[in-house]
């Protein structure tokens, strides 16, 4: 590979990085850091314009998921019949934000089972290699 001159080096284009998509100003602060949370971790250009609303309720129903744990918190331990129903309904709204979050996730791309990866490549990668052990039965080593 021949020598670069000084000048075609200095000509050579330099990649900065893409700047990360900021959250919308229409979500809370505790919303704002599970964004930046999730943002943060992946490449610039896995989040734009076109799925930017489809993230916003995502962090919308963690930020509910968890007020609604909390209040499960407070009311676990109580006992009478109203508690158990606040507990109920507490547990059937915690199921909603969880699925919601679940199909979200999956739908952005942010979960293993959204990678999209071959079930014939997986099982292959986890099959032992080397000769079956009924192929050589009887035969000594050498």
């Amino acid at each position: 590979m021949p020598r670069q001159s000084a000048e075609a080096a200095a000509l050579e284009m330099v990649a900065l990085p893409a700047p990360k998509l900021p959250p919308p100003a229409d979500i809370t602060e505790e919303q704002a850091t599970i964004w930046r949370a999730i943002v943060d971790r992946l490449p610039a250009a896995w989040f734009g314009s076109d799925n930017a609303p489809v993230l916003t309720e995502l962090v919308r129903h963690i930020s509910y998921a968890r007020k609604v744990a909390q209040e499960l918190e407070a009311v676990q331990g109580k006992s009478g019949p109203a508690n158990r129903k606040l507990m109920l309904s507490l547990l059937r709204a915690h199921a909603l934000q969880s699925n919601r979050i679940a199909d979200l996730s999956t739908r952005l791309r942010l979960t293993n089972q959204s990678v999209g990866r071959d079930r014939s490549e997986v099982l292959r990668k986890n099959e032992a290699s080397g000769p079956r052990p009924w192929t050589d039965w009887g035969q000594q080593p050498s």
